[in-house]
């Protein structure tokens, strides 16, 4: 089981999502740290309630940090270019 252990599909309060990637750089684990922190970021600017839909079944396009990963309740991009 993945460590944040999101299903495809299932829809995730945006606050839950933020939480686990936090917890997930506390923990000391990430490369890259500074990048999934400008992601999580932009996490913030999600509506309230998104949709996980993983791109592949591991590695960055299974990474709750990618917001590609993550959809509307409707199926749009949860950041638009001109909000980010």
């Amino acid at each position: 089981m993945s460590w944040h252990g999101f299903e495809a599909g299932e829809v995730v309060a945006r606050d839950r999502v933020i939480a686990a990637c936090e917890e997930r750089l506390a923990a000391g684990v990430i490369i890259r740290e500074e990048r999934k922190v400008a992601m999580v970021e932009l996490l913030r600017l999600a509506p309230e309630r998104i949709v996980w839909t993983p791109q592949q079944p591991q590695g960055w396009g299974a990474s709750p940090f990618n917001i590609n990963n993550w959809r509307t309740l409707e199926g749009e991009a949860i950041i638009r270019a001109q909000d980010a």
